[in-house]
C-alpha cells in the first residue's frame, strides 16, 4: 500500500512538475492543441478524470479543473492531487467542477443531434434528510417523446451547474425525473431557477 501511495505520489508531483514548466504554454489563450492531447495524456495516467482549462473574469486567473466525473469515488483522489497543487501566479486549481455563472441554458449532443434544455422552465421537489442529504425530483415539463437517460443526463448538467459538482456528487442522494407532480405535491413545487436559493437559505 504503502509502495503504491509512494507511486502515485511520483505521478502526481511529476504532472505537477511538467504543468510548472508549461503553464505560460497552458494558458486559454495560447494552449495548442498539441498541449491539450499532452495534458490529457497526463491526467489520464492519473486516473479516469475529465478536465477543464479556463480563465476566470471575475478573478482575473486562470484555472484548471481536474473532475472525478461526478464518481463518489475519484472525487477525495482529485482533492488530493490538487491537495499538492504548487502556488503558481495567476493561476488556481479546482477538484471538481465549480458552479457556473449561466443562465441555465444548454444543448446536450445525443447520437449527433442536439437537444435544446432551458432548466428555468423546469419544477422540482426538494426533499431533505437530517444529515444535509437531499432527494430531489424533477419534472421538465415537457411532453417530446425522449428516454428517462437522457432527461437524467440533462438534469446532472444542471444540478451541477447551480451547485457544482462535488455538490451533487455529496449532498444529492437520488434524482428522480416525472412527467407531473400529484395533487399533494402542488403546493411544494419550486422553479429550477430557484434551487440554489433554496439549498442555500
Amino acid at each position: 500500500m504503502k509502495k503504491q501511495k509512494k507511486y502515485m505520489d511520483n505521478k502526481i508531483n511529476k504532472f505537477w512538475d511538467w504543468f510548472l514548466v508549461n503553464e505560460h504554454f497552458l494558458k486559454p489563450e495560447l494552449i495548442t492543441n498539441i498541449l491539450v492531447d499532452n495534458i490529457d495524456e497526463k491526467i489520464q495516467e492519473l486516473g479516469n478524470f475529465s478536465w477543464e482549462i479556463g480563465y476566470d473574469d471575475e478573478k482575473k486567473d486562470n484555472f484548471l479543473v481536474i473532475s472525478p466525473n461526478g464518481s463518489y469515488e475519484l472525487l477525495d483522489e482529485c482533492k488530493y492531487i490538487i491537495n499538492i497543487s504548487p502556488k503558481i501566479k495567476n493561476w488556481y486549481f479546482l477538484s471538481s467542477r465549480p458552479p457556473k455563472k449561466w443562465n441555465l441554458i444548454f444543448n446536450l449532443e445525443i447520437n449527433g443531434n442536439k437537444l435544446f434544455f432551458d432548466a428555468k422552465e423546469w419544477e422540482f421537489l426538494l426533499f431533505k434528510y437530517p444529515d444535509g442529504v437531499y432527494d430531489i425530483v424533477i419534472n421538465f415539463n415537457n411532453n417530446e417523446k425522449i428516454i428517462k437517460k437522457v432527461f437524467y443526463d440533462a438534469a446532472i448538467i444542471a444540478l451541477e451547474g447551480e451547485l457544482g459538482e462535488e455538490f451533487v456528487i455529496e449532498k444529492i442522494n437520488k434524482i428522480e425525473i416525472v412527467n407531473q407532480f400529484q395533487k399533494d405535491e402542488i403546493s411544494k413545487i419550486n422553479q429550477f431557477s430557484n434551487l440554489k436559493f433554496i439549498i442555500n437559505s
